[in-house]
């Protein structure tokens, strides 16, 4: 039986119009009434997190930054954070300025960015002292973007055991299009986020199911119950318990409706 259930963002419960469809909300709404906590999982900083809690109406808890962030948007408390190593975000900082690459650092406040012409919501430009602002803040996932992949090998290379790249991606957001990697400290993932948030709430991790699509999820698929969608990436499918409809159909309704009757 499930006491709790976990959703990644984009290319799950976000269609691709970046929506939630009406019926998944509805049978969100209904495991919440029926005891089923209901929590978001993704890469995404706080705020954005949040701005997706309040639209798709899930619980109180959110998982961002890739596992590096849990956060009760209730208590507006910080349940665990996981920073990086403040000598590597000046280092690769650095490395940044020096390229002319775009940046993308998340704290727990905020998203500080190096090209505010690359905005899309709530991004704020990064602090020309970053020296003082590395030492000063808490670095949850430090993201390196740029048009030509090569700059991208180039930073990887620049990587230690310290850090790790959780993500790379064609971004489909940006107003202009760049190839992006996820930085984060090597004890995070989402699945960890999810085992330690199972822990706090003394909840098993038999007892939680999470859905995703992206490689980010794999760490999720393992971890507890995993539902793939039908547009994830195959690798995922690999690690998944299950398989349902794409993130434009209503195979995440279905599958919390079956779960809220089989916990009556």
């Amino acid at each position: 039986m499930f006491k709790i259930v976990f959703f990644d963002l984009d290319e799950t419960l976000l269609t691709h119009k970046k929506e939630v469809l009406e019926e998944n909300k509805k049978a969100i709404r209904k495991a919440l009434e029926n005891g089923i906590e209901v929590c978001i999982c993704t890469g995404r900083q706080k705020m954005a997190a949040e701005h997706y809690r309040q639209i798709a109406g899930t619980g109180r808890y959110i998982i961002c930054e890739n596992g590096a962030e849990i956060y009760d948007a209730v208590s507006k408390e910080e349940l665990f954070i996981c920073p990086l190593d403040k000598e590597f975000c000046k280092k690769i900082y650095e490395h940044v300025l020096n390229k002319k690459l775009f940046a993308r650092v998340d704290t727990k406040y905020a998203r500080y960015i190096t090209d505010m012409n690359l905005k899309v919501i709530n991004e704020i430009p990064m602090e020309e002292d970053y020296e003082k602002f590395f030492e000063e803040n808490d670095v949850l996932q430090f993201s390196v973007g740029s048009t030509d992949s090569k700059n991208i090998d180039e930073v990887i290379c620049m990587l230690d055991s310290s850090v790790k790249v959780e993500n790379r991606f064609i971004s489909g957001y940006l107003p202009i299009e760049h190839e992006i990697i996820n930085i984060i400290n090597p004890s995070a993932s989402k699945g960890n986020g999810i085992l330690g948030l199972c822990k706090y709430l003394k909840i098993k991790p038999e007892e939680a199911i999470a859905f995703g699509d992206d490689l980010n999820d794999i760490s999720m698929m393992k971890s507890v119950y995993g539902v793939a969608m039908s547009n994830a990436l195959d690798e995922v499918k690999a690690f998944a318990k299950e398989i349902t409809t794409t993130n434009e159909e209503l195979g995440i309704a279905e599958i919390l409706n079956r779960i809220i009757e089989e916990r009556k």
